[in-house]
């Protein structure tokens, strides 16, 4: 499924310097952990082991190329960043993004 995002998530994309390639990845990885809330929002977050996966998944794929390239090394710096977004599941909108303290 493909997500679009809110003038509101781009934004918070910006300000928190999570990177739009790091989103993408974890949107469409599957290892997120979902909570339902009220509205009909879905918050989606990554749990310690869930990103140790995610990050295995990167590092095949960059051993696989035989180099490293700039985007994945900043797609696994994201994934350390403790990020989170939230989206709506019926429209299926990035509504904001932001690190878990």
């Amino acid at each position: 499924m493909e997500f679009q995002l809110t003038k509101h998530a781009e934004e918070r994309l910006a300000q928190r310097a999570i990177g739009e390639i790091t989103l993408s990845f974890l949107l469409s990885s599957g290892l997120g952990h979902e909570v339902y809330q009220k509205g009909g929002t879905i918050l989606v977050s990554f749990k310690k082991v869930e990103k140790q996966r995610a990050k295995k998944k990167i590092q095949q794929k960059l051993r696989d190329l035989n180099r490293t390239s700039k985007q994945l090394k900043r797609l696994l710096k994201g994934i350390d960043s403790d990020s989170y977004f939230v989206i709506n599941g019926d429209q299926a909108k990035v509504i904001t993004v932001g690190h878990q303290y």
